[in-house]
């Protein structure tokens, strides 16, 4: 399950090279994310600087085993803690992240806080910088699907027409699994089911008379993939081969 968690974060702007004793003496102010501090200095749009932001988190005594944090977009280099421990550093600014936290939380209320250093000069343009774009809390059971870990494939041949080629990045023990493909109308165009092996999904699914995605007829089919107690769905466009 993912939730977004953008809201009820606090913020804190400190002098270049703060440590975590510095960011607990400092004077914190509610923030919603996503948020980007360096926009509101508009006499020093590039300014050297850390910030701390900080989220409590509180899960339910039967959390599925597996949680962590998804970053969609933190600028620029920072520090991820969960209660005062560093659990991951991340450079760069413009990917997204996963922070695990299997084996870190404690029970009851836990303390996330988001270390960012703002050098300049850093970009030939104007980067902003904070954690600009939507955080989640991500729970998993422990055998479940990857996140961002599906690629899908359309094939078409003369012969045999259009196919989807699926593979799924899997964790823990195989499990079975379902894909069923459906048309804009909710109908079943095909469907295979199997057990992941060696850390993956791997299925194939002919589709009789596939209608081709194009600007001037978008047509999308929908993709569900259900794997132990996990649902994913997606929505797959064929890719016409006579364009």
């Amino acid at each position: 399950m993912r939730t977004l968690i953008n809201d009820q974060w606090s913020f804190a702007k400190l002098s270049a090279g703060s440590t975590l004793k510095d960011a607990e003496k400092a004077a914190f102010m509610p923030v919603d994310l996503p948020h980007d501090w360096l926009i509101r200095e508009e006499k020093d749009l590039y300014e050297t600087a850390d910030v701390w932001y900080r989220r409590t988190i509180e899960l339910p005594e039967d959390h599925e085993p597996v949680v962590m944090l998804r970053f969609d977009g933190v600028y620029m280099d920072c520090d991820v803690l969960l209660n005062g421990e560093i659990l991951c550093t991340h450079p760069y600014g413009y990917t997204a992240f996963d922070v695990p936290l299997g084996g870190k939380l404690k029970s009851g209320i836990n303390e996330v806080m988001v270390h960012i250093r703002h050098q300049s000069p850093n970009s030939r343009w104007y980067s902003g910088s904070g954690i600009y774009r939507d955080v989640y809390l991500v729970t998993l059971p422990e055998n479940h699907l990857i996140p961002d870990g599906i690629s899908v494939k359309e094939n078409y041949t003369e012969e045999l027409g259009w196919s989807l080629q699926i593979k799924a990045e899997t964790a823990g023990e195989p499990q079975s699994f379902e894909c069923v493909l459906q048309d804009m109308r909710g109908e079943s165009v095909g469907r295979t089911a199997g057990t992941s092996a060696e850390g993956f999904i791997r299925a194939l699914i002919p589709i009789k008379e596939g209608r081709p995605w194009s600007p001037e007829d978008p047509y999308l089919y929908t993709l569900t993939i259900r794997y132990g107690k996990q649902t994913e769905v997606k929505k797959i466009g064929l890719r016409s081969v006579f364009a």
